[in-house]
């Protein structure tokens, strides 16, 4: 029942004629159904007749009676001579309205008062009966996928029953967005090109970070454009930047930078309500994600290199090779703090002597501190650790984790000649050396780093929930840049059981590759290249990586592909009726339908 109040100005006598013929609602809506609208004056109670200047209430009444949920429309036109009374109307729940002030040409969600002319109620599933509550429950990735969201992405990110990812370091404009469907298989309108006024100039970040507003479906992440980088914001539910604010440029100077890594800004990361967002000078920038603010939190930019008098990144010099990817890793925020590395990776074909060149060339990797609560951005106390050796071109840190024991950071250390990984931790206060994890390095990522035709590297982005027994886990990502059969696996870490998740993964002791096993599917051959994972609505784990394939499996066991599939949602009885009677006030059936139960 929807109820409306109209404010009368002019006698109506007959109102049951009038309702009939010039007020009854325009709907659209399953033909096995039922619609009525009544009124009365709140003066007399009159169902009849009403005088200039009293208030009729008006209840609309439908009722679905096609024994399945079905979508519907009712478009109402106020009477002649009437107002609407701004804040009257009443909705049971599921139901959505809009108003318009201009005989229904536009309509818009906000009350337009007393000048509304038209209204609007829809709801995409209305139950039979009419008095419960439909929902469509999201349908778990129950297969791999290839190129959906493939291109070269890092983290699956989950939205609406879709699956996409930010393409890294695109090099040209184009395909910036990749998307795949778990209904119908491709994204409409996917790969996206992004294009700001006919501008296509956008290019986007190596690193895999972005920040997802679940409840606006906003996707935030970095980009470079031929001159000057910024934040694209993405809008999920109409396919397109956002209006208004499609990106917030922070720096009008830096052009592309190399092949393989065009952007000189790396994050986006978000901490206590702001967007952060460096560049490859270590300078650090803000973003208010509501109000578009590039001072958010009262601060603008901060240079942590001069905070830190940490050396100049020099991307002609300080990368692998020469591919510009020095700066690759990911980040963590604990305790209001950010944590992210740089690799100082010198290049081997311009530095062979270090010795010969600036002394800022052959440096090693460091982990750095990010208060934005302070004017110069440093952590207080902390000492800037510095990672591995200087004057090697091979070693760069990958993944940055929190130890969920200790609230430390950590970092996956990778020497690239031999794949090794070693897990260092650090003092979250000081930057000083902390011990790591008990069992993490010899049981989970050792064991996991072996399990690859040739050893695996830790990878980038790892992902922590609770599994159903309430233990705390995080499932790490393990890779080789290679078509080894088995170039992929994934290592998981029970914080609460302080060891390896047992029986879980294909070793059946927190370890796993993805190829055939128990009843896994196989992902590729298990020629998979992990990126990073991520976690979709229904709690199922996603995984993406360099080969571009995308499959889902379970927290609790690690198995492929994860069937699980959730909702929930509060009915209120009372919502659903207005007329003053007391009606239905509890229900005793849950109905399911279209639905294979494994």
């Amino acid at each position: 029942m929807i109820k409306q109040i109209f404010s009368n100005r002019l006698l109506l006598a007959l109102m049951l004629l009038l309702i009939a013929t010039i007020l009854y609602p325009k709907t659209v809506f399953a033909a096995n159904s039922s619609l009525s609208k009544t009124g009365y004056d709140t003066l007399t109670n009159s169902y009849t007749q009403t005088t200039t200047g009293n208030i009729t209430k008006w209840v609309i009444s439908y009722n679905n009676l096609s024994d399945t949920p079905v979508g519907a429309q009712i478009d109402d036109v106020i009477p002649t001579n009437t107002q609407f009374v701004p804040g009257s109307l009443q909705l049971p729940q599921g139901w959505n309205s809009s108003y318009s002030s201009d005989n229904g040409d536009t309509y818009g969600s906000s009350d337009t008062g007393f000048s509304t002319t038209n209204l609007s109620f829809r709801n995409p599933t209305v139950d039979d009966p009419s008095t419960g509550l439909a929902t469509t429950v999201s349908q778990p990735l129950s297969t791999t996928a290839q190129s959906g969201t493939g291109e070269d992405a890092y983290t699956p990110i989950s939205y609406k029953n879709r699956y996409l990812g930010i393409v890294h370091h695109s090099t040209q404009p184009g395909n910036e967005i990749v998307c795949s469907s778990q209904i119908s298989g491709a994204c409409d309108g996917y790969p996206v090109a992004l294009d700001l006024s006919g501008q296509t100039d956008f290019y986007t970040s190596i690193n895999p970070l972005y920040y997802l507003e679940k409840d606006t479906g906003r996707l935030f992440f970095a980009a470079q454009r031929d001159v000057g980088y910024g934040i694209v914001c993405w809008d999920l539910n109409n396919d397109q930047m956002c209006a208004g604010n499609e990106y917030t440029e922070l720096s009008s100077t830096g052009a592309k930078l190399g092949t393989d890594q065009p952007s000189r800004l790396l994050g986006v990361v978000e901490d206590n309500g702001c967007l952060y967002a460096w560049d490859n000078n270590l300078v650090m920038y803000s973003l208010d994600p509501n109000t578009f603010s590039t001072n958010c939190g009262g601060f603008g930019s901060r240079n942590l290199a001069t905070a830190y008098s940490l050396p100049v990144y020099v991307p002609s010099q300080h990368n692998l090779l020469t591919s510009n990817y020095g700066p690759v890793a990911s980040a963590q925020a604990i305790g209001n703090k950010i944590y992210f590395p740089i690799n100082y990776s010198f290049r081997s074909d311009v530095n062979f002597f270090c010795g010969l060149s600036p002394s800022n060339y052959c440096e090693n990797s460091r982990l750095v501190c990010f208060d934005p609560t302070v004017t110069d951005g440093s952590c207080s106390g902390w000492t800037t650790p510095s990672i591995g050796g200087a004057n090697n071109v091979a070693q760069v840190t990958t993944g940055v984790f929190e130890d969920y024991i200790q609230n430390n950071p950590c970092v996956f250390f990778i020497d690239i000649t031999s794949a090794s990984t070693s897990t260092l931790c650090y003092q979250a206060n000081t930057g000083t050396a902390a011990s790591v994890p008990p069992n993490l390095s010899a049981n989970v990522v050792a064991e996991a780093a072996a399990l690859g035709t040739n050893t695996l590297a830790g990878s980038y982005e790892e992902v922590t929930t609770t599994n159903t027994s309430g233990d705390l886990i995080t499932v790490f990502p393990f890779n080789r840049f290679s078509s080894d059969t088995i170039s992929g696996a994934a290592g998981c870490y029970n914080w609460t059981l302080q060891d390896e998740c047992t029986g879980w993964g294909s070793t059946g002791d927190g370890e796993t590759t993805w190829t055939s096993w128990g009843s896994s599917t196989d992902v590729n051959g298990g020629n998979t290249r992990d990126y990073g994972y991520s976690i979709d609505e229904n709690g199922c784990l996603l995984g993406l990586g360099d080969a571009g394939w995308l499959w889902s499996f379970g927290a609790d066991d690690g198995s492929v592909p994860c069937l699980r599939s959730l909702s929930s949602f509060d009915i209120t009885p009372s919502s659903f009726y207005c007329d003053g009677s007391g009606n239905v006030n509890g229900w005793n059936t849950v109905k399911i339908s279209n639905t294979i139960l494994r």
